[in-house]
């Protein structure tokens, strides 16, 4: 992002959580309470889940915070979520819908880099880049 820009505050993704699809999205609101917890503006965040260096708070509140900006949980539901899904399970586990840090790293990438670079992110990471993945992001309405 250059200095002028916004977050992209209107991009959601669809990935598995918690045995179902879920919607995550990071408006202005759960953006400000991120950086808040996590002690670091959006791009130090950013940074630190893209080269590794991250706390584990950056994955647990993306993900949370992701869940409620999503709009299908509200927030007793999305600590609930990532108490019994997060907590004390692996956060890089191999299969792709158990991958907390991976999820967390597209949550706020789609805020931070757009959706179009994190659909050819996540299509470079695919086995087979010519087959349609079931989980790419989508543009909402409007």
């Amino acid at each position: 992002m250059t200095d002028n820009a916004q977050p992209n505050t209107s991009a959601e993704i669809l990935r598995p959580f918690a045995g179902e699809r879920r919607k995550f999205a990071l408006k202005v609101k759960q953006i400000d309470e991120l950086q808040r917890l996590c002690g670091a503006g959006i791009g130090e965040i950013v940074a630190r889940l893209h080269n590794g260096n991250f706390y584990v708070r950056d994955v647990y509140d993306t993900i949370r915070l992701g869940l409620i900006g999503g709009g299908d949980v509200d927030e007793i539901k999305a600590f609930s979520l990532c108490e019994t899904y997060i907590d004390g399970s692996p956060l890089a586990r191999a299969k792709a819908g158990d991958n907390h840090y991976r999820l967390a790293k597209e949550i706020i990438g789609a805020v931070f880099f757009g959706l179009e670079e994190l659909k050819a992110a996540t299509t470079e990471e695919t086995d087979d880049p010519n087959k349609k993945k079931d989980e790419s992001p989508v543009v909402p309405d409007g």
